[in-house]
C-alpha cells in the first residue's frame, strides 16, 4: 500500500516517526530535569499490577485498530500486486486496435494487419526502454478431451510468434524444461496448468477445439506453467505458433494483440510504463489529427474549463491534464501532448469541459462532435498500461480497505480516548490528597502535569507495543476470514499475508501519539484543584480559574504563527547567556516545528481554541459556527455532514445562551421565551407553505426554545438553583439533538433538500446521538435515583443494596458518563450494522424477483453459437423440452448512448441487451417506475417491448443516485430522473455502434427494479436484425425449469448437451445465495472488528470497579459496621456495574433500532422489497456477551471489596 487518504505511506510513517521521536525527546528532557516527578509518576505502575494491566489493555485499542487496518490494506495491496506480477510476468503494455470489437456484439479485440506490427517494430529501433514485443492472436473457444471426456467451455487459444520471445519469460514445463511453440507439428499444442487441470490432460492426450461449426483435433505436446504468454493461473490457455493460429482461425497475415516488455524484470519494468506508453502513443498517433485537435482545443474559455476539471482529479489524470494544459499553449505537437490526448480518461474530461462551456447550444454541440471525431481518428492502435493499471488498482484497493477499516474503527478509537481520559480522572482522584500535599509544599501545576505525563508515557509505550503486536495478529485473522469468505464464491484467488515496515512504524507511532495527546489533555485537566480541599480529602471540585483577558488571549495567535521564530530567538538568547543546552534544544524545536508542519498547525489550532473558548462557553460562537456549517452544507457544499453538524452546534449554542439568560434574568427570559415561541408558531407554517427549509428549521428552534423558557412563567415556578437551571438547559439541548438526529429522512430532505453523504455520516451520527443521550441521562441522574427508590420500596432487604449500587455511579457523573458513552457507542455501532445487514439481506432473499423467475443461465462462445436451441434440445437424447417451462436468450453488446434533449450530448458508454421474444414474454422482472400508461401492469411493459422494437426499458443503474449501489452497464446516466420519483413520460435515447455506424433511437418506458440482474438497455432483437448490422447470434440463454425438475441436474445436463458450443451454466439461486452469504460474512467481519471497542468498555468497568474498592474503603467499613454482610457488599458492586452496563446497552440498542428503522424506511422508496427486520439471535448474543464479560471483569474487585473487614476499613487513612 503506497498511499492512504491521498498521502504517501512513506511520508505518513516518516512524519509519525519524527513526531514520536520529538515527543520522546521532550519527555526525556523533562524527565532528566525533574527526576523527582519522574520517580513519583513511575512508582505507581508496579504497585497495582492488575490495574496497570487493565490500563494497558484499554489504552492499546488505538494501536490495535490502526495496525489491523494498515496490515489488512498492505496484504490486499501486496497480494493483488504479486498476482499481477506473477500472472503478467514481463508483459507491461498491450497494444490493440482502437475499435471496441471486431463487429457489432462481438467480444474480444479486433484484428489488424501484421504489417502494422512490423512498421512499429522498425520505428522502435534504437529505443532501449523496450526489450521485447510479441505479435499474437487470441480467441476463446470450447475444448473437449477425447482421452478423459472432460470439457472446458472457455479455452483461450493464444497463437504467438516464437521468434520474438526475447525479453519475455520463456514457456516452461512443470518439470522446469524450457520449450517453444516453434517447430510444433501442425496438430500439436501446449496447455497451461489450468487447462490441463480442467481437462485432466497430459502430454500425448488428444483434444478437440470447436471453432464455429468446425472441429480441430490436436495432440497435447506438454503442460507449461502459467504466467506471461502462457496465460493466467485462473484461465485455461492453449498455446500455438502464430502460423498455426492464423491457419486455424483463417486469419492469414492478421493479429489482434501486441504484448510489450519493458527493459528490466517483471516488477521494475512497470516503472518505465509511463515513458514507454508516451513514446508508443507518439509513434502510433496521426500527427495531423493531433495538430487539428490542438487547434480545436486551444481556446481561452476551453483552457479555463480544462483547468477547472483538473482541480477535481488526482494522480496520473491530474498530471496528464496539467501536461495537456501546458502543451496546448506551446508551439508544435510534442510527444507529451500526443500522450495526453491519447489518454481515454483525459479525452472524457476534455469532452466534459467542452460540455460545460457557456456558449450557444448549436456551437457547443458542433465543437463537441468535432472533438469526438478527432479523438476517434487520432490513432488506429491503442496502448494500454496493463501492469501499471493493475498495480494502481492494487494500491487503490489496499488504500480503500484501510480507509474502510479505519472509518469503522473510529468508534473504537473514540472509545479508547474516552477510557484514557477516564483512567487519568480515576488516577487523579486516587492520588488527590497526595497531589494536594505536593502542591502545599511547593510543587506547581506543571509538576503535577509532568508527573502524570511520565506515568502516561510509560503506559503509552507499553500499550502501543502490545497493541501493534495484537493488531498484527488480528489482521492475520481478518485475512484468514476474507480468504474463507472469498473461497465460498468459488474464486481462484487468495490473499497472502504481508505487512510493510512503514505501516508498522506508522501504526505504532499513531497509536502512541493518540494516547499521549489524550494523556496530556487529561493531565492538564486533573492538575486543576483547590489545595486545601485536596489535602482535606473533600469531594472534587475542578478549579477552572478566571477567564483570561482579551489581550492575553489575543497574543496567543501571533505567537503560535511565529512559533519557530520565537523558539529560534529564545535559543540564540540562551546560547548568548551561556545556557548552551537550553539554547540548542530551543533552536532544534524551531527546526522541528518547520519540518513537522502538522505540529505547527496543531499549535495554531490550540491557540485558536484557547482564544475562542470563553465565547464558546457562552454559546453564541457555537451557534454562529453551526449556522455557517448549516448554510454552507445546504447552499454551497451540498454536504450532509456539514448540515447535520451545523444543526447540532446551533442547538447546543442556543441551549448554552439560554442557560446564561435564565441564570441572569429569569423573568426577562420567560417573557422573551414567549416572544420566541410566538415567532416560531408564525415561521413554521410559513416555511411549510413556501417550501423553505431554513424558515421551518429556525421556526421550530424558536418554538421549542421559547416554550422551554416560558414554562416557568406559565407554571408559576421559577428555577433559582443552578443545578435545576443546568438540568433544564442541558436536558432540552440533549432532547433536541436526539430529536433532530432521529427525524425521518423525508423531513430531513424538507429541511435541507437532497445532500451528499458518505460513510462519515455513520460516525458523526453515532457520536452526536450517543453524546446527546448520555448527556440527557446524566443530567437527570437524581430523578432516576428517586424513581428507583420508589420502585424498590417493597423489595425489603435488597433495597439498601440496590439504592447504594445506583447512588454511587450517579454521584460521580463525569466518570459514569464516560463509561456509559463507551458502552453506548460500541453497542450502537454493532446494533446498527447488524440491523442494516439483516434488513438489506431481505432485498436479496427473493431470488425470483432478482432473476426474473429464471432458474438457470447458460452462456456460449460467440464463435460457437447455437442455431436453434429448442430444436437442439428436442434432438438431444439426454434432454427433453418437457423439462423446461420457458427458454429465452439475448445478446449483450457495448454501445454509446446519449439522451435526446438532455443538457449533456456527449456519447457515453452503455450496453444493449437485445432479447428474443421468448425472453421478453417469460421474464417476470418488476419495475422501479413506468410511464403512466403502464403503471401497475408489468406484463404490459414486456408485451409492448415484444410488439414494438422501438421501445425499451433500462436498468436502475442509469439513475445517478442508484448506480453507486448496484452494477451499472456503463457511464451513461439519465438526466432529470430521480430514483424516488415516477416517470412522467417516455424518455428518448440515441444508441450508436461506432464500428458499423449503426444508430437508432429507443423510447424508454420503464426502469427496472434495482435488485433485478439485467443491466443496460433491454429491447427486442428485432431492432438489430437489420441489413446494416451483421447477424448477431444469441450468446446468453435463460432457462426456467418445469415443476418437479431438479434444477442443478438440469444445469449439468445442459453443459454436457452443448459441450461443442462451450456452454457454461450457473444455477441463479445458488449464485445469488453465494453473493448474499459473501456480503453477510463481510458485514459480520466488520461487526466483529468494531466489537474490539467492547474490550475497552469492559476494561473501563474493571478500572472503575478497582478504583471504587480503594476509594470507598471507609464507606465499605461503615456499611459493614451497620450490618451489611459480605454478600451484600459484593452484590452492591456487581449491581453497580450491571446498572452502568445495562444502561449503556439500553441507550445503544434503543438508538441503534430507531436510526436503523429510519434508514430502512428512507430506502423503501428506492429499493422495493427492503424491510426492517431484527436478527434477534445476533442482537441478544451481543447483549449477553457484553454483560457476561463486564460482570467477569467486575467480579474480582467486588469479591475483594466484600472481604474488607470493618476494623481495617475504618482505620484506613
Amino acid at each position: 500500500m503506497d498511499e492512504l487518504f491521498g498521502l504517501s505511506m512513506t511520508y505518513i510513517s516518516a512524519t509519525m516517526l519524527i513526531a514520536f521521536l520529538a515527543i520522546m525527546l521532550v519527555v526525556g528532557i523533562l524527565a532528566w530535569r525533574n527526576r523527582v516527578m519522574l520517580r513519583l509518576g513511575l512508582r505507581n505502575i508496579p504497585r497495582r499490577k492488575s490495574q496497570s494491566v487493565l490500563i494497558v489493555v484499554g489504552s492499546m485499542l488505538s494501536a490495535v485498530i490502526i495496525t489491523a487496518a494498515f496490515a489488512t490494506g498492505d496484504t490486499i495491496s501486496s497480494s493483488i500486486r504479486s498476482d499481477a506480477i506473477v500472472e503478467l510476468a514481463n508483459i507491461d503494455e498491450v497494444i490493440t486496435s482502437s475499435e471496441d470489437s471486431e463487429g457489432f456484439g462481438q467480444p474480444g479485440p479486433p484484428y489488424f494487419p501484421e504489417e502494422e506490427f512490423l512498421r512499429l517494430e522498425e520505428s522502435l529501433r534504437g529505443f532501449d526502454q523496450i526489450d521485447g514485443m510479441v505479435p499474437h492472436m487470441a480467441e476463446t473457444v470450447p475444448a473437449f478431451s477425447q482421452t478423459t471426456s472432460l470439457s472446458e467451455g472457455r479455452m483461450r487459444v493464444t497463437a504467438l510468434d516464437p521468434s520474438r520471445m526475447d525479453g519475455f519469460v520463456p514457456l516452461t514445463t512443470l518439470d522446469g524444461d524450457v520449450v517453444s511453440v516453434e517447430g510444433l507439428p501442425v496438430d500439436s499444442l501446449y496447455l497451461n496448468e489450468k487447462a490441463a487441470e480442467e481437462l485432466s490432460a497430459q502430454a500425448g492426450h488428444r483434444i478437440t477445439l470447436h471453432i464455429g461449426r468446425e472441429e480441430a483435433e490436436f495432440d497435447v505436446a506438454g503442460v507449461v506453467r502459467p504466467g506471461g504468454m502462457a496465460g493466467q493461473s485462473t484461465s485455461s490457455t492453449a498455446l500455438l505458433s502464430l502460423e498455426q493460429g492464423q491457419a486455424l482461425f483463417d486469419r492469414q497475415g492478421q493479429i489482434n494483440i501486441i504484448s510489450v516488455s519493458n527493459r528490466g524484470g517483471a516488477q521494475d519494468g512497470a516503472d518505465l510504463s509511463r515513458d514507454v506508453t508516451k513514446h508508443l502513443r507518439g509513434l502510433l498517433a496521426d500527427s495531423d489529427v493531433a495538430a487539428e485537435l490542438k487547434g480545436l482545443l486551444n481556446q481561452p474559455a476551453l483552457m479555463t474549463a480544462i483547468s477547472e476539471k483538473r482541480d477535481f482529479t488526482r494522480g496520473q489524470t491530474r498530471e496528464q491534464l496539467d501536461t495537456l494544459h501546458r502543451e496546448l499553449q506551446e508551439d508544435g505537437v510534442s510527444e507529451e501532448l500526443v500522450q495526453a490526448l491519447s489518454d481515454q480518461v483525459v479525452q472524457g474530461d476534455v469532452l466534459a469541459a467542452i460540455e460545460s462551456l457557456d456558449m450557444p447550444a448549436d456551437q457547443r454541440q458542433e465543437l463537441l462532435d468535432n472533438a469526438f471525431d478527432l479523438f476517434d481518428d487520432l490513432a488506429s492502435l491503442s496502448v494500454f498500461e496493463v501492469k501499471r493499471t493493475l498495480l494502481d488498482i492494487a494500491d487503490v484497493a489496499g488504500s480503500g480497505i484501510t480507509s474502510l477499516f479505519v472509518m469503522f474503527g473510529l468508534f473504537s478509537i473514540m472509545v479508547g480516548i474516552l477510557l484514557i481520559f477516564l483512567i487519568f480522572v480515576m488516577l487523579a482522584a486516587a492520588r488527590r490528597t497526595e497531589m494536594g500535599m505536593a502542591r502545599a509544599v511547593g510543587a506547581k501545576r506543571s509538576h503535577l502535569v509532568q508527573m502524570f505525563v511520565f506515568e502516561g508515557t510509560a503506559y503509552d509505550l507499553m500499550a502501543a507495543a502490545v497493541g501493534t503486536a495484537l493488531g498484527l495478529v488480528i489482521s492475520y485473522g481478518i485475512i484468514g476470514l476474507l480468504n474463507y469468505i472469498i473461497g465460498r464464491l468459488d474464486v481462484d484467488f487468495s490473499f497472502s499475508y504481508s505487512v510493510q515496515a512503514t505501516s508498522i512504524i506508522a501504526a505504532f507511532c499513531m497509536g502512541m501519539i493518540i494516547v499521549f495527546a489524550t494523556a496530556v489533555v487529561s493531565a492538564t485537566r486533573v492538575s486543576r484543584m483547590n489545595i486545601a480541599e485536596a489535602v482535606r480529602g473533600v469531594p472534587e471540585n475542578i478549579v477552572l480559574g478566571g477567564e483570561p483577558s482579551f489581550q492575553d488571549r489575543a497574543k496567543l495567535l501571533p505567537l503560535s504563527i511565529g512559533r519557530p521564530l520565537v523558539f529560534l530567538w529564545q535559543g540564540l538568547s540562551s546560547i548568548a547567556r551561556g545556557m548552551f543546552l537550553r539554547g540548542i534544544l530551543r533552536s532544534l524545536s524551531s527546526v522541528l516545528w518547520v519540518i513537522i508542519f502538522p505540529i505547527w498547525i496543531v499549535d495554531f489550532a490550540i491557540s485558536l481554541v484557547r482564544f475562542s473558548l470563553p465565547y464558546m462557553r457562552r454559546g453564541w460562537l457555537v451557534f454562529l459556527l453551526g449556522a455557517v456549517l448549516y448554510l454552507g452544507g445546504v447552499y454551497s457544499w451540498s454536504s450532509a455532514a456539514a448540515f447535520t453538524l451545523g444543526m447540532t452546534l446551533m442547538i447546543l449554542g442556543f441551549g448554552l445562551m439560554m442557560r446564561l439568560l435564565v441564570a441572569a434574568r429569569p423573568q426577562f427570559t420567560e417573557v422573551f421565551g414567549l416572544i420566541l415561541a410566538l415567532s416560531g408558531v408564525l415561521l413554521v407554517p410559513y416555511g411549510i407553505l413556501n417550501g423553505q427549509g431554513v424558515t421551518i428549521t429556525i421556526g421550530a428552534l424558536l418554538l421549542a426554545s421559547g416554550a422551554a423558557m416560558a414554562i416557568p412563567l406559565i407554571s408559576g415556578k421559577l428555577p433559582r438553583r443552578p443545578q435545576t437551571i443546568d438540568r433544564h438547559a442541558f436536558t432540552l439541548v440533549g432532547a433536541l439533538v436526539l430529536a433532530f438526529w432521529l427525524l425521518p429522512e423525508d423531513i430531513g430532505e424538507l429541511l435541507a433538500g437532497e445532500l451528499q453523504g458518505d460513510i462519515e455520516m455513520f460516525f458523526i451520527s453515532g457520536i452526536c446521538m450517543v453524546g446527546a443521550a448520555v448527556w440527557t441521562v446524566m443530567y437527570n441522574a437524581d430523578l432516576m435515583l428517586q424513581g428507583l427508590t420508589i420502585l424498590t420500596s417493597r423489595v425489603g432487604k435488597l433495597r439498601p443494596v440496590v439504592v447504594t449500587a445506583v447512588a454511587y455511579p450517579m454521584s460521580a457523573k463525569f466518570r459514569t458518563g464516560l463509561t456509559l458513552a463507551m458502552f453506548s457507542l460500541v453497542i450502537f455501532t454493532m446494533v446498527v450494522m447488524s440491523l442494516l445487514n439483516d434488513s438489506f439481506a431481505n432485498t436479496f432473499r427473493d431470488t425470483e424477483r432478482i432473476a426474473g423467475g429464471w432458474d438457470i443461465e447458460g452462456r456460449v462462445t460467440f464463435t460457437s453459437p447455437i442455431d436453434d436451441i429448442r430444436a437442439s434440445i428436442a434432438d438431444n437424447s439426454t434432454l427433453s423440452m418437457d423439462d423446461f417451462e420457458a427458454i429465452g436468450g439475448y445478446t449483450f453488446a457495448p454501445l454509446t448512448v446519449r439522451q435526446v434533449g438532455a443538457e449533456s450530448q456527449v456519447w457515453e458508454s452503455y450496453a444493449l441487451q437485445a432479447s428474443d421474444d421468448e425472453y421478453l414474454a417469460a421474464s417476470e422482472y418488476g419495475f422501479l417506475t413506468t410511464i403512466p400508461e403502464y403503471r401497475g401492469d408489468e406484463e404490459a411493459v414486456w408485451e409492448a417491448l415484444r410488439q414494438d422494437p422501438n421501445l425499451a426499458v433500462i436498468d436502475s443503474g442509469a439513475i445517478e443516485q442508484a448506480n453507486e449501489d448496484f452494477d451499472s452497464a456503463g457511464s451513461f446516466t439519465l438526466d432529470g430522473v430521480s430514483i424516488t420519483e415516477d416517470l412522467e413520460g417516455p424518455i428518448t435515447v440515441e444508441v450508436s455502434e461506432p464500428l458499423t455506424g449503426w444508430e437508432r433511437e429507443y423510447t424508454i418506458i420503464a426502469i427496472l427494479d434495482p435488485p433485478a440482474d439485467p443491466v443496460g438497455i433491454i429491447a427486442s432483437r428485432a431492432g438489430i436484425d437489420v441489413p446494416s448490422v451483421p447477424e448477431i447470434p444469441i450468446t446468453t440463454y435463460r432457462f426456467r425449469a418445469a415443476e418437479g425438475v431438479d434444477v442443478r441436474e438440469l444445469s449439468k445436463g445442459l453443459e454436457v448437451a452443448f459441450l461443442a458450443n462451450g456452454m457454461e451454466t450457473v444455477v441463479l439461486e445458488d449464485q445469488i445465495a453465494d453473493l448474499v452469504s459473501f456480503f453477510r460474512s463481510f458485514y459480520n467481519l466488520l461487526i466483529g472488528y468494531m466489537g474490539l471497542g467492547l474490550i475497552v468498555g469492559i476494561a473501563a468497568l474493571g478500572v472503575v470497579s478497582m478504583r471504587a474498592v480503594v476509594e470507598r474503603r471507609q464507606q465499605i467499613g461503615v456499611l459493614r459496621a451497620l450490618g451489611y454482610r459480605q454478600q451484600m457488599v459484593q452484590l452492591s458492586f456487581l449491581l453497580e456495574s450491571s446498572f452502568v452496563t445495562l444502561l449503556g446497552v439500553a441507550i445503544g440498542v434503543t438508538l441503534g433500532f430507531v436510526l436503523s428503522n429510519n434508514l430502512v424506511t428512507g430506502f423503501e422508496d428506492q429499493l422495493e422489497g427492503i424491510s426492517f427486520s431484527v436478527p434477534w439471535l445476533q442482537i441478544v448474543g451481543i447483549i449477553i456477551a457484553t454483560y457476561v464479560f463486564a460482570m467477569l471483569t467486575t467480579y474480582f474487585p467486588a469479591r475483594q471489596a466484600s472481604r474488607v473487614t470493618p476494623a481495617d476499613a475504618l482505620r484506613y487513612e
